[in-house]
């Protein structure tokens, strides 16, 4: 039973230096046209920009670790996002608090898995900008609302949420707000088969996501 206990996955991705604590629901629709690109092309940092992921479960454990962005690119007018991807490294998921390396390997490869994020048919991801609108009203130093195809396991679905950018001397930083979404639009753990028999467990199907991505001059 310890074992089942953790393949039952209910992820968080959040970073660290930016942290709001209301979860707010991302509008997801259809997969839309990529912005247009701009002349000022950025590269994005990977060794600057993350994704980190903080599992919760309904009985109330929690475990946490790492997800690498391993490249992509900003288009830039006046100093403003106004167009970019993001590629994700799906065989990069590390799990940090759990000691014993045959249940951290464990987790690892239900993340992996089929069931889940399918890494070895899909080994990235990918989060492309279809639009970028300046916000009026600024919310904890949030200033713009991003739309985008965010892309897992082949499956695009536009999504919406609200992010802080700004110009840090010559990069760039975006940092998105904690917003949630329905997992299952991209068919990550659609066959529930597995936890059907287990009692006071629960996989939901929302998941939070939460990212820092620096971009420097190409």
């Amino acid at each position: 039973m310890k074992s089942i206990y953790y393949f039952l996955p209910l992820i968080v991705l959040f970073i660290n230096s930016c942290t709001h604590s209301t979860e707010k629901k991302a509008i997801i629709s259809e997969a839309q046209m990529p912005a247009e690109e701009t002349n000022v092309r950025m590269l994005i940092e990977p060794q600057l920009s993350a994704v980190k992921w903080h599992r919760y479960e309904t009985t109330g454990s929690e475990h946490f670790g790492t997800l690498k962005i391993k490249g992509g690119e900003f288009y830039i007018e006046e100093n403003k996002v106004k167009s970019g991807e993001l590629i994700l490294d799906m065989n990069s998921f590390v799990c940090e608090d759990i000691i014993d390396e045959n249940m951290n390997s464990l987790l690892i490869e239900q993340l992996k898995s089929p069931i889940f994020f399918d890494v070895e048919q899909y080994p990235e991801g990918k989060f492309i900008i279809t639009h970028v609108e300046e916000l009026s009203e600024l919310e904890d130093s949030l200033n713009v609302r991003v739309s985008g195809n965010l892309e897992l396991k082949g499956i695009a679905k536009n999504i919406t949420f609200n992010a802080m950018v700004k110009k840090e001397g010559t990069q760039v930083k975006l940092c998105t707000e904690t917003f949630s979404m329905d997992r299952s639009k991209w068919g990550i753990n659609k066959n529930k088969n597995i936890v059907k028999d287990l009692k006071n467990s629960l996989v939901s199907d929302n998941i939070v996501l939460y990212m820092e991505v620096v971009a420097n001059p190409s």
